[in-house]
C-alpha cells in the first residue's frame, strides 16, 4: 500500500525478467494473488498491474533495441531448433499436449530425468493417437473445474492451480515457440504451484488427522526427493557422465546420441592406449549412426560420423570403410567443411581409383540423380564433388561424362562441352 513498495516491486520485476522471460507471466500471477487474497481495492490492483506492465514495456523496447525485433517472424527449418517444423497441425497439437502430460506428471514423480527432450525424445503423436494427450486434456481440465468449484473453500488450492497454469503457459509451446518440445528446469517457476498444494493438504490434514502422522508424510516426501537430488546430481560430473545418463532415458533422441558419440570422442582424444582409443571410436560410431537413424540430416551427427570414421582410418588405414561413410554423410550433408578439407587431404595421398568412383558415386548417383534428401543446390554440390575427381585425372571417362551431364541438366550448354 506505499509508493516505495511499489517502486521495488518494479525494480525487482525488472530484474527478474531480464534474468528468466519467463518471469513475463508475473503480470498475471501478482494481480491474481491479490484478488484471490483479497490484498487490495480494485483500484490497488489496476495500480500494482499498471506499475508491471509498465516496466513490462521498458522491457520489451530494451529488447528490440539490442535484437532488432520482439518476436522473430524467420521460420526455422532445423527441427533441433524447432521440432514441429513439418508437422501437421493435429501432430503438432498433440505432441505439446503430449509433453503438457509429462510436465504434470514429472511435479509429483521425477522420474526418469533426463537432460534430452529433443527430437524425438517426445514422440509425433496425433491429439487421439496416443493416451498423453487425451490424458493431458483431462487432467488440466479437472484442475480447472476444480479450481472454479472448491474456490470459496480452498482458495490456496485454486491459487496454486491457476499459478501453475499461468507459469507453465509460456514454455507450453502453445503462446510462444521455446525452440524444443520441453526440458525439466523450464518448469522450475511452476513447480511452486505443485508444492504450495502439497504443504497446504499437509498442514490440512495436520489439523483434521494426528499432527504426527502428517509430519511423518511429510518427511517420506522430503525423504524420496532427496534421494532422487543425491543420486541425479553425480550425473553432471562431466558430458560423458551426464550423456551416458541421457541415453539411457532419451533413447530415440537424435541429440542425447550424437552428444554421447561426441562425449565419447573427446575421452578418445585423451587417451593414449590404441586398444582403448579404438574400444572409444567403435562405440561412438553407434551412438552417431544412432542419431542419424532418427535424423538423418543433423550437422552434429553427420560431422561426429565423419570425424570419428576419418580416426579410424588413421588406426586402421581402411580406405573402403572410409569412403562408405563419406558417401553416407555427403549424401545426407554435403556441404560439410570438414568433409570438403579431408578430401582435399586423401587427394594424393590415397588410392585414386578408388576416390575417383568414390567421387563419381557421391557426386552423380547420389546428389545428382538420387538427391533423396531434397538437397538445395544439388547441381553445384555434384559438381564440387565430381571436380575433385577431374583434379585427380582429367581424362577419366566416367567423371567426364557426369559432369558433361549435369551442366546440360543446369542449361549451361558451353561448359558441358568442354568435358565431351
Amino acid at each position: 500500500g506505499k509508493i516505495k513498495h511499489l517502486v521495488f516491486a518494479a525494480l525487482l520485476f525488472i530484474l527478474g525478467v531480464l534474468s528468466k522471460e519467463n518471469v513475463i507471466t508475473f503480470l498475471a500471477v501478482i494481480p491474481f494473488a491479490m484478488w484471490v487474497f483479497k490484498k487490495g481495492s480494485v483500484g490497488r490492483i489496476a495500480t500494482s498491474f499498471g506499475v508491471l506492465f509498465s516496466v513490462f514495456v521498458i522491457y520489451l523496447f530494451t529488447r528490440h533495441q539490442i535484437f532488432g525485433y520482439i518476436v522473430g517472424d524467420k521460420v526455422v527449418t532445423d527441427i533441433m531448433n524447432n521440432p514441429f517444423y513439418g508437422m501437421e497441425a493435429s501432430e503438432k497439437f498433440g505432441s505439446k499436449l503430449y509433453t503438457m502430460y509429462e510436465y504434470l506428471r514429472l511435479s509429483f514423480v521425477p522420474h526418469p530425468l533426463t537432460h534430452d527432450y529433443y527430437p524425438y525424445h517426445i514422440p509425433k503423436v496425433r491429439v487421439f493417437g496416443h493416451w498423453k494427450p487425451i490424458m493431458a486434456i483431462v487432467m488440466h481440465l479437472a484442475l480447472i473445474v476444480y479450481s472454479i468449484v472448491a474456490f470459496k473453500k480452498h482458495r490456496v488450492i485454486s491459487f496454486a492451480i491457476w499459478f501453475y497454469i499461468m507459469t507453465i503457459s509460456i514454455v507450453s509451446n502453445f503462446v510462444v515457440g521455446v525452440g524444443t518440445f520441453m526440458n525439466e528446469r523450464f518448469i522450475f517457476i511452476s513447480s511452486m504451484g505443485m508444492c504450495l498444494v502439497m504443504a497446504y493438504l499437509l498442514m490440512k490434514g495436520s489439523k483434521k488427522w494426528n499432527t504426527n502422522i502428517m509430519y511423518g508424510l511429510a518427511g517420506v516426501i522430503v525423504l524420496l526427493f532427496s534421494v532422487k537430488t543425491f543420486t541425479r546430481v553425480p550425473v553432471w560430473e562431466s558430458a560423458l557422465s551426464l550423456n551416458k545418463a541421457a541415453v539411457q532415458v532419451s533413447t530415440k533422441s537424435a541429440r542425447s546420441n550424437s552428444f554421447m558419440a561426441t562425449a565419447l570422442f573427446e575421452e578418445f582424444k585423451v587417451t593414449d592406449d590404441r586398444a582403448t582409443k579404438l574400444s572409444l571410436l567403435k562405440e561412438a560410431k553407434i551412438y552417431a549412426d544412432r542419431a542419424l537413424g532418427v535424423y538423418p540430416t543433423y550437422s552434429n551427427g553427420n560431422l561426429m560420423k565423419a570425424g570419428i570414421q576419418a580416426e579410424l582410418y588413421k588406426l586402421e588405414n581402411d580406405l573402403p570403410a572410409l569412403l562408405k561413410t563419406f558417401t553416407e554423410v555427403g549424401s545426407a550433408q554435403p556441404q560439410l567443411g570438414f568433409l570438403q578439407e579431408y578430401c582435399e587431404y586423401l587427394n594424393g595421398r590415397a588410392d585414386g581409383t578408388q576416390l575417383i568412383n568414390f567421387y563419381h558415386d557421391l557426386g552423380y548417383n547420389k546428389l545428382y540423380l538420387k538427391n533423396e534428401y531434397n538437397i538445395s543446390n544439388r547441381l553445384n554440390w555434384a559438381i564440387h564433388y565430381l571436380n575433385f575427381g577431374y583434379s585427380l585425372d582429367n581424362n577419366n571417362p566416367k567423371i567426364r561424362k557426369a559432369l558433361y551431364d549435369i551442366y546440360s541438366a543446369a542449361g549451361n550448354q558451353a561448359k558441358a562441352q568442354e568435358y565431351r
